[in-house]
């Protein structure tokens, strides 16, 4: 006999909820210390009152804080959450403490910047990234080796800074 099972509408729909919820078990068995990468951030659920936790990735850590992005922006429940209610309760690297969380809305240059800034540590830290981005100008300065793809097939290729001074690069994919 054949079960026939509906499509999943949403990618997280294709795998088991108990995976899906492994990070937040991770915090709950108090482990947190060996994913220093995790925090977990509990709010209050604006409409039932009851506690929302999310596992997120800190993308950085100064002396104001730690620094999260939401991946939906300001419409990710969480975010709606903290804006409601900004009282929250952060786990971080094995300590839990209770925290007042500041919702700022990202100037998209901000956050290339930052992304690029986070992938000149992960290179500098040894770590190969394949990168396939559309601002030519920033990738080639942040990478040591590029690739320039042309209708699917490798039309040059190179170190970065050659290809970055190159008069035929730069009139072709840089515009100047």
């Amino acid at each position: 006999m054949t079960t026939a099972t509906a499509p999943a509408t949403r990618p997280t729909q294709r795998f088991p909820r108990w995976f899906l919820r492994a990070p937040e078990l991770v915090f709950g068995l108090h482990l947190g210390r060996l994913v220093p990468w995790w925090v977990m951030i509990v709010t209050t659920g604006r409409r039932s009152g009851k506690p929302r936790s999310v596992v997120l990735d800190v993308v950085r850590r100064d002396e104001r804080g730690l620094w999260v992005i939401a991946a939906d922006g300001l419409a990710a429940r969480w975010v709606k959450n903290l804006i409601a209610n900004p009282s929250c309760t952060v786990a971080y690297r094995g300590r839990r403490f209770a925290a007042r969380a500041i919702v700022a809305a990202a100037d998209p240059g901000d956050l290339v910047a930052e992304i690029y800034r986070v992938l000149a540590r992960l290179n500098s830290a040894g770590l190969t990234v394949l990168l396939s981005e559309q601002n030519a100008r920033m990738s080639l300065q942040a990478s040591q080796r590029a690739y320039v793809l042309q209708e699917g097939r490798v039309a040059l290729a190179g170190e970065s800074r050659a290809l970055l001074e190159s008069d035929d690069v730069r009139r072709t994919y840089l515009g100047l």
